[in-house]
């Protein structure tokens, strides 16, 4: 699973509670989506962080332009990067063995649709890199 070590190993500017242990079950860029114990990104197209709290979301990628909402708690786990799209394709790539699209496992959940991640560069990386992860390890169940 992915945790907030992982995460701040990539994006060391922080705010809020540092919980090195913490683990999260689900990454999303949709605060309107159940993400039990999620990682949600924040990003020019969806702010709402409130919900995303609401949804499952036990902390955020913030992007560094954008202002972060009052109401934040301040204990809230904050990890601000320049760019969100660009860091959950460098979290995708850093961490693709502990995440998947699909339930496996341990590993963390990406929430995202088919339709989503094939719509810009960045979203269809994501798409390869973790078809691609989950492909392998079918493969190599079939083996044993």
């Amino acid at each position: 699973m992915l945790t907030y070590s992982d995460v701040v190993k990539l994006y060391p500017h922080t705010r809020g509670i540092k919980v090195d242990t913490l683990v999260y079950r689900t990454v999303t860029l949709d605060s309107s989506i159940q993400q039990a114990k999620g990682l949600f990104i924040g990003s020019q197209r969806d702010k709402d962080l409130l919900t995303a709290i609401g949804n499952g979301a036990i902390s955020v990628i913030w992007p560094k332009d954008i202002p972060l909402p009052a109401y934040t708690p301040n204990d809230f786990p904050v990890i601000y990067v320049d760019d969100s799209i660009e860091a959950m394709v460098k979290l995708v790539r850093n961490y693709t063995e502990k995440m998947t699209m699909k339930k496996r496992g341990d590993a963390t959940i990406m929430i995202f649709t088919k339709d989503e991640l094939q719509q810009s560069s960045m979203y269809k990386e994501i798409y390869g890199l973790l078809n691609n992860v989950k492909e392998s390890k079918e493969m190599g169940n079939e083996d044993q």
